[in-house]
């Protein structure tokens, strides 16, 4: 895959940014942004943002399991987990996917997507795109978490590279 540098070391620039709107807001001298959103995660804490990675991680799981389902031509999978929310995420309503709500057997209403007969290309491709999407929310509020938890990317590095090295 050909990424020109700044796409290369785009997780480090995020998290290197994370971390000055972490530093802005904790500095009383210096002026925060009141535009900003990572702001205002830290701003409203730990219970923010740990609702915001449950919310794009169930959100990344519904993308995840359309894709299979048009890759594969199976529907028979659904999402049945207790820790999903109690309301779908919304899928691009201009994608060629259907949703219906169906009731499971937990106490929550998950997203069932309606696979259609025949899997067009575009279908696919717009599949891709919304996974990739959610997969980048998800990052960016895993690095808001690891920020407000004192994490260095480095250490996650370490860890990362401790597992697959051992």
């Amino acid at each position: 895959m050909n990424l020109h540098p700044g796409q290369a070391q785009i997780l480090e620039t995020l998290f290197t940014t994370i971390i000055q709107r972490k530093n802005q807001l904790a500095a009383k001298s210096a002026p925060s942004d009141q535009n900003s959103y990572t702001q205002s995660l830290f701003k409203n804490g730990l219970k923010a943002i740990i609702a915001k990675v449950t919310e794009e991680t169930n959100e990344t799981i519904e993308a995840a399991t359309i894709l299979d389902q048009l890759t594969n031509h199976n529907t028979t999978h659904s999402i049945s987990n207790k820790a999903l929310p109690s309301t779908p995420s919304a899928f691009d309503k201009n994608a060629p996917l259907h949703h219906k709500k169906t009731p499971s057997h937990n106490d929550f209403v998950a997203t069932e997507p309606t696979i259609p007969t025949h899997t067009s290309t575009q279908a696919l491709t717009a599949a891709q795109a919304h996974l990739i999407h959610e997969l980048a929310d998800v990052l960016y509020h895993l690095f808001v978490l690891t920020a407000y938890s004192s994490i260095d990317l480095d250490d996650i590095k370490k860890e990362l590279y401790k597992r697959h090295s051992g």
